[in-house]
């Protein structure tokens, strides 16, 4: 059997020409790019195995200069790469970032359509409910702003010097004072998530129902909640063949 001894020991020519891979002798992320191309050794004659610069060896050793095609070909690669993982990470940071944005957006939206029904809904239909089991116009509106408030100071906001949330259903009782409150609510809830840090979004809180969720989770809840709520509201519109501002 025909052999030759490399600094990796005896290696037979059979063993020579079926290396299928290069092993490069370099380091860094240059040697993982070179070892992921899988470049197939296309040399029959292997040279004296030996370190030198930009030399890439094959498993068996056999010594192939490299090319300079090659080696843009890797730095190209490299640019690459960097400018992906750079990308990524700017990705992530702005997700992060904005997902208080999206979360305090959709709440505005749902908020604003609650208003603009408060205001073209008659004050003498605002005690006004299709049956006696469900609630009446106006304490859909006290209920949702007082949720709001509940919600938002699960990450650590309270409520505004002289809001009176508890006493809300009982007392803001007015057309006029239910769109005030209503308003009010919407300033606060919207600005209030806004300004949320990602911290206090990934933070657990405990829920009324004895579930633990993130700040962030519980918002989301919140959001689901007041949209079921403005629901019905739009339903207590039509039957009074009021048609939603935003549908005209």
């Amino acid at each position: 059997m025909n052999s030759r001894r490399s600094s990796l020991g005896p290696v037979t020519t059979m063993q020579r020409r079926s290396a299928g891979h290069f092993f490069l002798q370099l380091t860094g992320v240059r040697n993982i790019f070179i070892l992921a191309l899988h470049i197939p050794c296309h040399k029959s004659i292997p040279y004296t195995c030996g370190a030198s610069r930009n030399t890439m060896y094959c498993m068996d050793c056999a010594r192939i200069p490299s090319s300079p095609s090659l080696n843009n070909m890797l730095r190209k690669l490299l640019t690459v790469t960097i400018a992906l993982v750079v990308t990524g990470f700017a990705a992530m940071t702005v997700q992060a970032q904005s997902s208080q944005e999206e979360i305090a957006s959709e709440v505005d939206a749902v908020l604003t359509n609650m208003v603009a029904l408060a205001e073209v809904f008659p004050a003498d239909k605002y005690e006004w409910a299709p049956t006696e089991v469900v609630f009446p116009f106006r304490r859909h509106l006290v209920h949702a702003s007082q949720a709001s408030y509940f919600f938002v100071g699960l990450g650590g906001v309270e409520a505004p010097e002289g809001v009176d949330v508890q006493g809300a259903l009982e007392n803001v009782m007015e057309k006029e004072d239910v769109v005030d409150f209503l308003k009010q609510t919407q300033e606060f809830a919207v600005s209030s998530i806004r300004g949320m840090s990602d911290e206090t979004m990934d933070s657990m809180v405990d829920l009324y129902d004895g579930s633990t969720r993130t700040v962030r989770a519980s918002l989301l809840i919140y959001l689901r909640h007041n949209s079921e709520h403005l629901g019905q509201l739009i339903s207590y519109a039509r039957m009074q063949d009021i048609v939603p501002p935003w549908s005209e």
